[in-house]
C-alpha cells in the first residue's frame, strides 16, 4: 500500500478547464458566467485527481476568487485555491494592453484584466 500526500499544482487556470477545440471562437462566444459554471466542474475533477491545492494564475472577472470563496465556504467541492486574480506579464508579452485575437473585431476582445488595466492607465 502506498500513501501519497496531496499534490499542489502551481500553474493552473481552473476557470478555463479543458482546451477548447476552437480557442478564438470560445473566447468570443463565452463570458465569465460560462467560466464560473465550468470552473465548478473542473474544481471537483482536480480534487478527485489528488490535487489538494492550486495556484490559479488568472481568470476573467475574478471567477477564480469567487470559486475559492465558494470552496472555502463548503458550497463547492474542490482544492484550496490561491488566486492570482489579474495576470502579470512582460512588456510586450501576451498580457500587453491592446492585444487582439487574430481576426477578431476590436469590440469583442476579451483578455485577463486588459479592460481594467486600460481604465487605470489611460
Amino acid at each position: 500500500m502506498t500513501l501519497l500526500p496531496g499534490l499542489i499544482d502551481v500553474h493552473t487556470h481552473i476557470a478555463m478547464g479543458d482546451p477548447p477545440r476552437n480557442y478564438n471562437q470560445e473566447r468570443l462566444q463565452s463570458d465569465a458566467t460560462d467560466a464560473a459554471v465550468r470552473a465548478n466542474v473542473y474544481a471537483r475533477r482536480t480534487l478527485e485527481a489528488g490535487i489538494t491545492s492550486v495556484r490559479d494564475l488568472g481568470a476573467a472577472d475574478y471567477v477564480d476568487v469567487a470559486l475559492a470563496r465558494a470552496i472555502d465556504a463548503g458550497i463547492v467541492v474542490g482544492p484550496r485555491i490561491q488566486p492570482a486574480t489579474l495576470g502579470v506579464g512582460a512588456t510586450g508579452g501576451q498580457l500587453r494592453p491592446g492585444r487582439r485575437l487574430r481576426g477578431a473585431p476590436r469590440d469583442h476582445q476579451r483578455g485577463l484584466g486588459h479592460r481594467r488595466w486600460r481604465r487605470q492607465n489611460p
